[in-house]
């Protein structure tokens, strides 16, 4: 029933020109990221089942909210926006951003909100991958999408005052320039309850949605099928280049288990997160992995890449820091041979570490963003 009301409510927010945040006093701010239900309709079975960004967009609108914006908030495709508001604040998001800012006076602080790696960055890095494996199993097949249109990231920045952006520093510098001190970073968020785990399998759970060359399957599938750990491959792995260069990997290794889509919610992914130890995520080009979020929230110690948008990595998983078989295999075997005391503190450290990644901590880190740079 919960993801019924949920997709009822998704289709009249689509249907929806904009959602308008009253609030006392005469400040206007305009939001160009997703809708979402507001009170009292807001129910939390939506923001479970949904993606994270409309958590995000409901934080941030009710925080401008609190300090005194009405918000006009739009989805971020739309460009039907009424120009005649006086608005005093713009958050916007992805290739519409320029062109609404654009079209706002100078005295409106533009902010980018960044979700992301930039789109230049992901052509560039994804062709490198994906020259790796052809000549691995020498083929000239795709296995990636390039992005077409690449030009509105630039446009974006050109036209922004500050970017509110997700991750670390390495995916700062993913972007086209802008002064660093007009950069703040911010943390995804999950409003689950972060969990503690005790038992050791030494097993491995790999986690995705679309794309996974981005994300290394192919290098997992390489360095697993020669190993006795088990990993569970969660996600859409059944890509047609996939499917047809590593038929091997995929059928043929009992300790590859073939999960495809899990709900997370379930039994099935439970008794999955109580088999594994690790999770392991060696993608090239993210903003700040929810699937890496998920590893934490559920105990999992990480194995990944700064490209993931997490810091301090080693403190309580372990860093890849260069996506290739010999380095992965290298940092796989790191971890499985780490003795139970150093990895009893390494999820101490985990779990300390998720309170940086609640709903909390992400309205302090927004709120303290906007008061400063309107103060």
């Amino acid at each position: 029933m919960k993801t019924f009301i949920t997709k009822v409510l998704h289709k009249i927010l689509s249907a929806t020109n904009k959602l308008t945040i009253r609030a006392e006093g005469d400040k206007r701010a305009l939001v160009s990221y997703v809708k979402f239900p507001f009170e009292p309709f807001n129910f939390k079975f939506f923001f479970d089942i949904s993606h994270n960004r409309y958590l995000c967009s409901y934080v941030m609108c009710k925080v401008l909210k609190q300090l005194g914006y009405t918000v006009d908030l739009y989805d971020y495709q739309d460009t039907n926006i009424n120009y005649n508001v006086d608005y005093a604040l713009f958050i916007g998001h992805n290739i519409n951003f320029s062109l609404i800012a654009n079209k706002l006076p100078s005295s409106c602080k533009k902010i980018i909100l960044t979700t992301g790696s930039s789109p230049m960055y992901d052509n560039q890095v994804l062709a490198k991958r994906e020259l790796a494996v052809q000549q691995l199993k020498n083929t000239d097949d795709s296995f990636y999408e390039p992005i077409k249109n690449t030009e509105w990231a630039k446009k974006n920045f050109s036209a922004a005052d500050y970017a509110f952006m997700i991750g670390n520093d390495t995916i700062r510098q993913t972007w086209p320039p802008i002064p660093k001190e007009n950069v703040y970073f911010y943390n995804n968020l999950t409003n689950v309850t972060f969990q503690k785990k005790f038992n050791r399998t030494n097993n491995f759970l790999y986690l995705s949605s679309t794309g996974q060359l981005r994300r290394g399957l192919d290098i997992i599938l390489e360095i697993f099928k020669d190993r006795k750990e088990k990993i569970y491959i969660c996600g859409p792995y059944k890509e047609a280049a996939f499917l047809k260069h590593f038929s091997h990997e995929l059928t043929s290794c009992p300790n590859i288990i073939l999960k495809g889509f899990v709900d997370q919610t379930s039994a099935d992914f439970a008794s999955i997160i109580d088999d594994c130890t690790f999770g392991i995520l060696p993608s090239v080009s993210e903003g700040q992995s929810g699937s890496v979020l998920t590893f934490i929230s559920h105990g999992l110690l990480p194995v990944i890449t700064p490209e993931t948008g997490f810091v301090d990595i080693d403190k309580y998983g372990f860093s890849i820091n260069r996506v290739d078989i010999p380095t992965i295999t290298e940092v796989v075997s790191e971890a499985v041979k780490t003795s139970d005391s150093e990895l009893a503190v390494k999820r101490e450290n985990l779990y300390v570490e998720g309170s940086q990644f609640t709903t909390v901590h992400f309205q302090q880190t927004f709120t303290n963003f906007i008061k400063d740079i309107t103060k």
